[in-house]
Parts: structure tokens; sequence; C-alpha cells
């Protein structure tokens, strides 16, 4: 009987031939209508998007546009409310912006409306929040920066709310991040916005929104990820022996590496995809498949490093008990 004869595949290049089919697509859209319907297409990145969130993530989760409800104190004349006024049956609330696509509990929690075209539901089912860009340029990323921080601060604030009306229930704190297809180049083909601006306005705004005593009770830009190009992720860098943190943004490749037959490493397509989805199932400690979506041949960020990497500094916390999580 003959032997089977081993293949060489490996995942992740199984991984980056799915992204890679992804990409084709959203090129073929754009080659057929043109550049004239940027809404359109627009929507169609989220969608693609969307859909592989739909078809990956554990049926607990699922992946759609729509907006979130705060629920609020109400302001009465004299800041005062009539003694038989129930706080916590509060008819007040305030809403997000749209979101471009909010990963959310559909088991335990059921949303306010849910239609064909819109999403509304409450903060304690949102488990992620990203916005999504067809091209990663200084103005959009400002853009989404303010986004997300517009959510963040009406998180914080419904989380002050819960707090003063005894709720006894746990408010999880969704990830944010930031997806791009591409960089946006200028006419001489050369990227417009280097990955060491992504990280130092990424730190700037970190140390901006948050402070040392607060910064993990909160939601942040957890990821900035261009797709086949580079990842930039928050990092929390523990100096055991110094007793104390860095907290910045490290910037990463985009690409897995594999290892050829004589141990040289090579670039194997787009990672980008996959570290957002890895990174929605670590934070709600559903990463039972670890093998299969993170298969990257080695562990150290040094050996094919994009261009820029490095690490921006928001602050330092001086004394930290480091948490076991």
């Amino acid at each position: 009987m003959l032997a089977m004869k081993k293949m060489n595949k490996t995942l992740a290049e199984f991984n980056s031939y799915l992204s890679e089919s992804f990409f084709k697509k959203i090129h073929l859209i754009e080659k057929i209508i043109g550049n004239k319907h940027w809404l359109t297409s627009g929507t169609f990145k989220e969608k693609i998007l969307i859909n592989f969130l739909n078809q990956t993530l554990p049926k607990r989760m699922i992946a759609k546009s729509g907006f979130v409800v705060f629920p609020c104190k109400k302001d009465f004349v004299g800041k005062k409310p009539p003694e038989s006024y129930d706080a916590l049956n509060s008819s007040a609330y305030d809403i997000s912006k749209q979101i471009d696509i909010l990963i959310y509990d559909q088991l335990d929690f059921s949303p306010i409306l849910n239609d064909d075209d819109i999403l509304i539901i409450g903060p304690e089912s949102v488990r992620a929040v990203i916005e999504v860009k067809g091209t990663l340029s200084h103005k959009h990323l400002q853009e989404a920066i303010k986004s997300l921080n517009d959510f963040s601060q009406k998180w914080t604030q419904y989380a002050s709310f819960r707090k003063n009306i005894h709720l006894a229930s746990t408010l999880p704190i969704p990830k944010m991040h930031l997806f791009c297809w591409e960089v946006y180049k200028n006419k001489n083909n050369k990227i417009s916005i280097r990955p060491k601006f992504v990280r130092d306005a990424l730190s700037k705004n970190l140390s901006k929104m948050t402070n040392p005593s607060n910064y993990e009770n909160i939601p942040i830009i957890n990821k900035v990820l261009v797709y086949n190009e580079y990842q930039t992720d928050f990092l929390h860098y523990y100096h055991e022996k110094k007793n104390n943190c860095s907290i910045g943004y490290l910037t990463l490749r985009g690409k897995y590496v594999i290892f050829d037959k004589a141990g040289t490493p090579q670039e194997s397509g787009d990672k980008t995809i996959h570290s957002l989805l890895r990174d929605i199932l670590v934070s709600n400690d559903k990463l039972f498949n670890r093998l299969l979506f993170d298969p990257d041949e080695t562990g150290r960020i040094d050996i094919l490093p994009p261009l820029d990497s490095g690490y921006s500094k928001a602050y330092d916390i001086k004394t930290v008990t480091r948490r076991v999580k």
C-alpha cells in the first residue's frame, strides 16, 4: 500500500486565500460601478466584513450595522424629579451615531428594533464596535477616532448612570476597532499616512480620553487594521522588576509568516481580517478553536516587520499590580 504524501499546505495560507477573495470582490464592484457611487461601494465593503463575521462568529454573537440606545437621567425643571418618578424605569435616552458594525449578543438580549435595514440595541448586548473605511487617510482616521470616542463617552456616561441607580448586573466593556481595506495613495503612488502617524495619533487620543486610573474600565480603540499591510494594537506592557506599566500602541505586520523547508521566513498574505476576528473571540472568551485562527508560524514581531514598526507611548503608570486574566 502506498503511503499518503503529506500535504505542505498551511492554515496561514488558507486564511490568506480566504481574505484575498474578499478583496477581489471589492475590486470587482469598484470596476463595475466606478468611483461615482462611493456610498454603494462603502456599503458593500461593510457588508463583506459583516458577512464574514456572521459566517464565522459563534451563534451567540451577530454582526450588523446599527445604533445603540443609552438610557440616561431625565432632566426636570429645577432639576428635582417628582416624588412619584421611578428612576429605574427612565424613559430618557441618548443614542449613538450609526455604527458600521456592531457585534452583539443575540441570545441573552433582545434588540429594541431589528429590521432589514436598521438595528437598535441596548448597551448591555454590545460586544464590539467596528468602524470600516475603504481607504485609510488622515481625514478618515480622524473621523473614525471621533466616532469611536463618541461611543465611548456615551457608554461611560451610561455606566455612571447604572451605578447611580444601583443596577447590580455587569456591563461588559466592548472593544473598539477601525478596519481599512487599503491605504490612500497620492498621485506618486506613495502612501499618504504612515503607520507611525497612526500609532502616534492613537496614543495622543488615549492620553486625552483616559488616565491611568480608568483606561481599563471604559471602551478604548483596541486595533487599527489595514488589510494586507499592517495593524496597530493597543498594548499595556508590564515591567515586573520596576513594578510599572507603559501604555500605548504598537505597529505589527498585517501578513502571516510561514517558514519554507529551509527555515526561511516568508510572508503568506493578509492576517488582519482573522486578527480582528481573533480579538473579538478572545475578548469574549470564545477562542476555543485557537489553532484555526492563530496559525502564524512565529510569535516574534521582529521577523519581517512592517514599515515604521515600533511603539508609541501614551503614558506610564508608576505603580501597578499585575492582573491575572
